[in-house]
């Protein structure tokens, strides 16, 4: 439906009500009290365009409704869509406040956490959504330095994931640590999925990796990507590969800029560190830069 809002402005309430009456309207329900939730997204997207999601509960009975954009015209007009909640209760799934690295509290400071109890603000401004503030503006300075000691020393919740962005890495708490792995046992058995990258610069029949645990010891290698990053010269093509198995990931590969392979095997274990090589075919390499990104899975020894 579209809502259709307009307001005027008048000099006290006895003024309009009784302007309301005179135009021979009548109260139809007496005065009650109504329960508004707003919600939106962490970045506030809603707000920004201009609209408005609300859980409003009247007398037991409560309306989940979704406002539009307001619309060009004389007066303000929006498109609106309203259901009833038919149990009168909704959902409110609380964020992570932990001291994991992905708890929305772990870059807090005292400041910070006496704006949000007290006073229902967080650290950029925002509102907090269904904080009762007013209960806890009352504490003392104690008791509020009490209760933020013991929120900081708060243990993540098992099975919390977090992404530790300076490594590119996916971590996962369980049994008291943090450890990373897609399936990990209680007694720090894992499996982890891994990969890392290297740009070589080409010269001569072959050149391997720098690192020469390029493929780790133990590792069971998925595949080698490749992109040509500067174009190849003295070269018709390149393999990639092993000392021993020179095109184990792929071969007549592109020597023009932004030639790629997705070089996929079957899974395959190494029993030792091992550097991956580039060949070149027709001719040695005058000139150009490849770039190689291994995937690879891991498994540990239990700990105890």
């Amino acid at each position: 439906m579209i809502e259709r809002e307009i307001k005027l402005l008048v000099q006290s309430v006895p003024e309009a009500r009784a302007a309301i009456i005179a135009s021979g309207a009548f109260p139809l329900k007496c005065r009650r009290l109504q329960e508004d939730a707003l919600f939106d997204t962490d970045d506030e997207t809603l707000r920004r365009r201009g609209c408005a999601l609300r859980i409003r509960n009247d007398s037991g009975r409560s309306l989940l409704t979704f406002k539009g954009p307001v619309q060009p015209g004389p007066m303000k007009t929006r498109e609106e869509h309203e259901t009833v909640i038919s149990d009168g209760g909704m959902l409110v799934v609380a964020p992570n406040i932990t001291a994991g690295p992905n708890g929305v509290t772990a870059r807090y400071r005292l400041v910070d956490w006496v704006r949000t109890v007290r006073h229902g603000v967080k650290p950029n401004g925002n509102p907090v959504m269904i904080m009762p503030s007013e209960d806890y503006s009352r504490l003392s300075d104690e008791d509020m330095a009490a209760l933020v000691a013991y929120l900081q020393q708060m243990r993540p919740v098992s099975g919390v994931k977090a992404w530790v962005k300076a490594e590119r890495l996916t971590i996962t708490y369980e049994d008291g640590i943090w450890r990373d792995g897609i399936a990990l046992t209680v007694h720090g058995g894992r499996v982890t999925l891994r990969t890392k990258e290297e740009e070589i610069t080409l010269a001569g029949a072959f050149v391997d990796t720098t690192d020469a645990a390029f493929i780790p010891d133990r590792a069971i290698v998925l595949g080698v990507a490749s992109r040509t990053t500067l174009a190849i010269t003295g070269a018709t093509s390149y393999g990639i590969g092993i000392a021993g198995n020179t095109t184990q990931f792929g071969n007549l590969l592109g020597v023009a800029l932004n030639s790629t392979n997705n070089g996929v095997i079957g899974p395959t274990a190494f029993y030792a560190d091992t550097k991956v090589r580039v060949t070149a075919n027709g001719g040695n390499f005058t000139a150009g830069k490849v770039r190689l990104i291994i995937y690879f899975l891991e498994m540990s020894t239990p700990s105890s």
